[in-house]
């Protein structure tokens, strides 16, 4: 199905008027963004759930001791809940990384490809 047809069935004859002074391109370019907001919004939901998931491991385990690794091979003892929170920090960066790609998403791009002159 595509976008007008969709818009039609969920906005009526306003659907009529996408096209006022927009290509199919920019319609195009504009859903790619959308979606992609909404894919993001899905995946930081998700890894709220993940780092909680692992707070409640760290927390469950904190005085559990298990071998820390360098290079595949055993090095010193850690603490479990160290090691569930090192993961936790990978993907707090990670839901960082994602809500900056979201700002991107909805910031105007235009002025980066004006010509000049």
């Amino acid at each position: 199905m595509n976008i007008e047809s969709r818009l039609y069935q969920l906005i009526g004859s306003a659907a009529g008027r996408l096209h006022t002074a927009r290509s199919r391109n920019d319609q195009v370019a504009v859903d790619l963004r959308l979606y992609a907001m909404d894919t993001i919004v899905d995946l930081v939901s998700g890894l709220r759930g993940v780092q909680k998931a692992l707070i409640d491991l760290a927390e469950n385990y904190k005085n559990v001791v298990m071998p820390g690794y360098t290079h595949l091979q055993r090095a010193q003892p850690v603490l479990f809940a160290h090691h569930m929170l090192a993961y936790f920090e990978i993907f707090q960066r990670d839901m960082t990384d994602s809500k900056t790609a979201a700002a991107a998403q909805m910031s105007c791009h235009w002025v980066a490809v004006r010509s000049q002159g």
